[in-house]
């Protein structure tokens, strides 16, 4: 996965549009996100909050360091 995108949404507006709590500290403005960064997304599995997650593939093969 090799793309980026750009988020400068503030929290106000993403709670309007997608009706869905954000919780305070989550967004800042991102001109080049990437891979591997935590951005915010929305899950089907709970839609009513903006969470956290990271985005991009890790391989079977990768060692996460705790």
């Amino acid at each position: 996965m090799c793309g980026r995108y750009t988020i400068t949404a503030d929290a106000k507006a993403l709670e309007t549009r997608f009706q869905a709590y954000v919780p305070p500290g989550l967004l800042a403005p991102s001109y080049n996100a990437a891979p591997s960064q935590s951005l915010a997304v929305i899950l089907n599995t709970e839609p009513e909050v903006i969470q956290p997650l990271v985005w991009g593939l890790r391989p079977p093969w990768l060692k996460l360091v705790s």
